[in-house]
């Protein structure tokens, strides 16, 4: 995913890109976003995280600018990833029975009225269409785990719920 307009480096008035992220294939499809976290590049090499404008390096320098934050720990912006790491779980156009992980998973039956066991773990249960009402839960944990009605709702033309 390539950002044409995208920096992480500036350097006598020049921006350009010196950090990437990489992903495996199968890591890939888990990814939800990327940005650069523009913390350090733009800020002013004063407070940088050399030592030649800090005290007592140098007392005669003025105040002591450092902090200790995540502003201007480098010379340029690291690269976020937003990942996904839940367990999907789908089922096909028929009857199905789908049992979760012990992890946290996103289950969805599909059209058959299918047979849902979550497991163990903070599951999302999707509803996406009218089709998934014949669906069971067996083992829903209010307070746990949840349902997914969005895509549901807005096949109905509601496309913003709130909870009561």
């Amino acid at each position: 995913r390539f950002d044409a307009a995208g920096y992480s480096y500036v350097f006598d008035g020049e921006a350009g890109t010196l950090d990437h992220a990489l992903a495996s294939a199968s890591l890939n499809s888990q990814i939800v976003g990327t940005r650069h976290w523009h913390i350090n590049a733009d800020e002013p090499a004063i407070i940088d995280y050399n030592t030649e404008f800090k005290q007592p390096a140098c007392a005669t320098c003025g105040p002591d600018y450092y902090s200790a934050t995540a502003y201007r720990s480098s010379d340029h912006d690291p690269v976020v990833v937003g990942l996904s790491l839940l367990k999907s779980l789908t089922g096909t156009q028929g009857r199905d029975v789908i049992n979760g992980t012990p992890g946290d998973d996103i289950i969805s039956g599909g059209i058959g009225a299918d047979t849902l066991t979550s497991g163990a773990g903070n599951d999302v249960i999707v509803y996406a269409s009218m089709r998934d009402a014949g669906d069971s839960v067996t083992d829903f944990a209010p307070g746990v785990d949840r349902l997914d009605l969005s895509a549901l709702l807005a096949s109905l033309g509601i496309n913003q719920a709130t909870r009561a």
